[in-house]
C-alpha cells in the first residue's frame, strides 16, 4: 500500500510539472503564433486590424491560461488532499501491520513455547510407552511365573494330599505294628519265661542251622589245615557250623568254624572230606 500510494503521489507530482510544462508550452505558442501572425498580417493585412485580432487571441489564450492554472490548482488541491488521505491510511495501515507484528511475535513466542511443550510431553509420552512395554513385559514374566507357582502348588498340594494319605497310611501300619508288636513282646516275654523255666536260650534251637552263604577263601594256613573267609557272626554264622569247599564245579571238601568274628570265620579241614587242597580264591558255600 505504501509503495502504491509513493506511486501515486510521484505520479501526481508529474501530472503537476507536466500541467505547468503544457502551460509554459501553450504561452510560447501563442506568442509564437501572435509573431507569426504579426509577421502575416504585416505582409498582406493591416496591421492594426491584426493586432486587435491577435489581441483578442491573446486575451483569449490568456482566459484559456488562467482557465487551465484554475484547473490546474483545483487538481493540485485534489491531489494534495488525496495524498493526505492516503498519508493517513497508510499511517494506519502501518499502525495495523504493527499491531499485526507484534501479534504475529506473540503467536510465534507461543508457537515455540507451545512447540518445546510439546516435544517434551512427547518425550514423556515415548518414556512412558517405554516404562509401559517394560512394565508389560514384566507383568507376562509374573503371570507366566505366577502360572508356574500356581502349577507347582497345585503339584504340591497334590504331593501334599498323597503325602498327608500315606502319613495317615503309615500312621495305620503303625498302629497296626505297635499292635503287632505289643503282641509280639507279650508272645516272646511269654515264651522267654518258658524257655528260662526249661534252661533254653534264644540261640539254642537255631545253632545247629548254618545260614545261607556264599564266599571265597580269603587266606589259606602254611600247613592247608586252617583257611579264613570274609565272613562272620554279622551273617549268622556260628562256631561248629560246617561248609562246603568247590573249585569251579569240583568239590574239594568240607571246613568247620573254629573261630567266628563279626566278619571273619577260622574253619579247619575235615578229614574224611577231603579231596584236594584248600586255595584262595576257592568258593566256600552252605549252599548244597
Amino acid at each position: 500500500i505504501y509503495v502504491t500510494l509513493s506511486e501515486f503521489g510521484k505520479k501526481g507530482n508529474s501530472m503537476n510539472l507536466i500541467g505547468k510544462i503544457l502551460t509554459l508550452l501553450i504561452l510560447i505558442a501563442s506568442v509564437c503564433f501572435l509573431f507569426v501572425a504579426i509577421m502575416l498580417g504585416a505582409a498582406q493585412r493591416n496591421w492594426k486590424q491584426e493586432a486587435a485580432a491577435l489581441q483578442k487571441r491573446a486575451e483569449a489564450a490568456t482566459s484559456l491560461l488562467q482557465a487551465s492554472k484554475s484547473k490546474a490548482g483545483q487538481k493540485q488541491k485534489l491531489l494534495e488532499s488525496e495524498k493526505t488521505a492516503r498519508a493517513l491510511q497508510l499511517s494506519q495501515l502501518e499502525s495495523q501491520v504493527a499491531v499485526f507484528r507484534a501479534q504475529l511475535n506473540e503467536k510465534e513466542k507461543e508457537l515455540r513455547s507451545e512447540t518445546i511443550a510439546s516435544q517434551d510431553r512427547l518425550a514423556r509420552l515415548e518414556q512412558a510407552e517405554a516404562r509401559l512395554a517394560s512394565q508389560d513385559a514384566e507383568l507376562a514374566t509374573t503371570k507366566k511365573r505366577n502360572n508356574e507357582l500356581v502349577d507347582q502348588l497345585a503339584n504340591t498340594y497334590s504331593s501334599v494330599k498323597d503325602l498327608t494319605n500315606l502319613n495317615f497310611e503309615q500312621k495305620t501300619k503303625l498302629t497296626t505294628l505297635e499292635e503287632l508288636v505289643s503282641d509280639l513282646n507279650e508272645s516272646i516275654s511269654i515264651k522267654t519265661k518258658v524257655m528260662n523255666t526249661n534252661g533254653l536260650s534264644d540261640q539254642s534251637l537255631t545253632d545247629g542251622i548254618v545260614p545261607r552263604i556264599s564266599s571265597v577263601v580269603a587266606q589259606v594256613g602254611e600247613t592247608g589245615e586252617f583257611f579264613a573267609i570274609r565272613v562272620g557272626s554279622d551273617d549268622g554264622l556260628r562256631e561248629g557250623h560246617q561248609l562246603d569247599v568247590y573249585r569251579n564245579d569240583r568239590y574239594i571238601g568240607k571246613g568247620v568254624i573254629t573261630k567266628v568274628q563279626p566278619n571273619l570265620s577260622v574253619l579247619q579241614t575235615v578229614k574224611g572230606f577231603m579231596q584236594g587242597t584248600v586255595a584262595e580264591g576257592d568258593n566256600v558255600t552252605s549252599e548244597l
